[in-house]
């Protein structure tokens, strides 16, 4: 029988909890995607049978000590580098600035005959703009370092973008790395990233939030009640990526869960109730009250690891890194015939760090990828390597509310989403209004409706 582009309403309330759509689910019914580290067979009677071959394993071994594992973890980094380095076509590095693509500059200056090509973008907006950082980077290790500005115009190539990740995948950092790509591919053809150590090394703030949660657990209620959660009110919404207010507002929603099920919802962008009312046209369908945080609850309660650490890592290997960044990362740099290489996905090293004590990872439950940090003493800077994490978001908050903004209002017009007819018009309305009059900062519940409307006039699913 032929598959049809027919909405799967349970995918599209998976997306809407996370601005990507996880594991085998897509948003066409009757499409799934075959998981990592799993194999599809098919018989010669038609039958397809599907299986697990791989998956992580965490080994409790006796501790070592710390300098055992930074020695052999700089001992596989320089391996696993040269081993993607192997290639008979120009190569060159995404540089961010950040610790984990420097890290990557610095093992490939150690294992290159020849100076390494390395490429960056940057923005007009000051906490969002890392080239100086890139460029800091690119001169310390003597790196022939590319940068390319990245202005709000370039919004008009987001329907491009939509077409060639063929399912919305509402990361907004997929159109920096959608340039980055462009700029690199004009001098190479092999890039490596740096890409998978967040969620080997423990480099995430909802690590270190999972142990704020544990304490905040154990905090007499009128401390929160009449202190913590009045404090919400003391930060006005900010153009700051990642602002105050946003991550208490986070951490504060999830204060009532159990500790997985607050590292489910940490991520969360339309919760439940949210998804409720933007649905309203599809109320009679179950499937959008689908819970996505099942995916996240299931996996770190089906962890072969016991360190809640390692858990949490483990979690975001198996849903958020296959489903959100490394889609994003193959379909962009694939759109400008750019081959990305991940060396800090190698699985010798990644089997190697999953046998190292969560202690090593998360130093004190605040020193982020101390592993990496300490594999980087006097190699990079200090100020690169204890920088503050910063991402690689675009300056959406901003540009919404300049640039954008005629481009967000056609495409999120009360007519073209009742043509949709799948969310509420008046709903959606009052997002945009709410964040152009700075009342709270909807910028990544926007993004997410801006693409899941452009890949809906795309593909026309049938509701």
């Amino acid at each position: 029988d032929s598959v049809g582009p027919r909405l799967h309403i349970e995918g599209l309330a998976y997306y809407l909890g996370l601005n990507y759509v996880p594991g085998a689910h897509t948003l066409f019914s009757d499409i799934q995607q075959l998981m990592p580290g799993h194999q599809l067979e098919l018989s010669s009677s038609g039958k397809i049978q599907i299986s697990k071959y791989w998956d992580f394993s965490y080994e409790e071994t006796t501790d070592l000590g710390e300098k055992h594992y930074v020695e052999r973890f700089d001992e596989l980094m320089r391996q696993t580098v040269s081993q993607h380095l192997v290639s008979d076509v120009p190569h060159g590095l995404l540089l961010s600035g950040g610790l984990d693509s420097s890290s990557l500059a610095y093992y490939m200056s150690q294992v290159e005959e020849m100076e390494v090509e390395s490429f960056s973008i940057d923005f007009q907006e000051d906490s969002y703009g890392e080239s100086k950082y890139a460029s800091k980077v690119a001169k310390h290790l003597s790196c022939n370092h590319h940068s390319t500005m990245v202005e709000s115009n370039a919004i008009e190539l987001l329907p491009k973008l939509v077409w060639h990740s063929e399912e919305p995948t509402a990361d907004s950092s997929m159109l920096a790395y959608y340039h980055l790509c462009e700029s690199a591919r004009k001098k190479i053809t092999v890039a490596i990233g740096g890409d998978g150590a967040d969620e080997i090394l423990a480099g995430y703030e909802t690590y270190s939030a999972w142990k704020a949660h544990q304490m905040y657990r154990c905090l007499p209620s009128w401390l929160t009640s009449t202190v913590l959660k009045p404090m919400l009110n003391q930060f006005s919404v900010s153009d700051k990526k990642m602002s105050k207010r946003f991550k208490l507002r986070r951490f504060l929603n999830t204060s009532e869960m159990t500790s997985e099920e607050a590292h489910a919802s940490w991520r969360v962008i339309f919760d439940e109730e949210a998804r409720s009312k933007l649905l309203q046209p599809l109320s009679q369908h179950d499937g959008i009250h689908s819970d996505f945080r099942t995916l996240f609850i299931d996996s770190f309660n089906n962890s072969p690891a016991t360190d809640p650490v390692n858990r949490m890592l483990y979690v975001d290997s198996k849903v958020y890194l296959p489903s959100d960044m490394l889609t994003k990362v193959d379909r962009m740099s694939m759109a400008h015939s750019l081959e990305v290489r991940v060396p800090f996905l190698d699985h010798e090293l990644v089997d190697f760090v999953n046998t190292v004590p969560s202690k090593y990872k998360l130093k004190y439950w605040l020193k982020k990828k101390h592993l990496l940090k300490q594999a980087m003493r006097g190699r990079l800077t200090n100020d690169i390597i204890y920088r503050k994490k910063a991402g690689f978001n675009l300056p959406v908050n901003q540009w919404l509310r300049s640039g954008m903004k005629e481009f967000v209002c056609d495409h999120l017009s009360e007519s073209t989403i009742k043509t949709m007819g799948i969310f509420d018009s008046d709903y959606v309305a009052s997002l945009l209004q709410n964040h152009f009059d700075k009342k709270s900062d909807n910028s990544f519940e926007i993004w997410g409706l801006l693409v899941c409307s452009i890949w809906f006039s795309t593909f026309n699913p049938r509701v």
